[in-house]
């Protein structure tokens, strides 16, 4: 059996979510490739900070007092 309209029907379609998340616009890939290195960057810093943190005083502003002023 077929079903026949003569008038206009307007039915939209469900959208599918997940062909609408994978069928995003992707990002160049210098882009993506930018944003790996800084991100690999600001882990290496952290894990250097962290490191070292023991070096660190931990009073704020104690690098200010402590210093002599003048110069060379």
């Amino acid at each position: 059996m077929v079903a026949v309209t003569y008038e206009v029907a307007r039915v939209t379609a469900p959208k599918n979510t997940e062909r609408a998340r994978a069928s995003a616009p992707r990002k160049n890939i210098a882009t993506r490739f930018l944003v790996a290195l800084m991100e690999a960057r600001l882990r290496e810093a952290h894990r250097e900070i962290s490191r070292h943190a023991h070096l660190i005083d931990k009073r704020r502003g104690a690098h200010e007092t402590d210093m002599p002023t003048g110069g060379w």
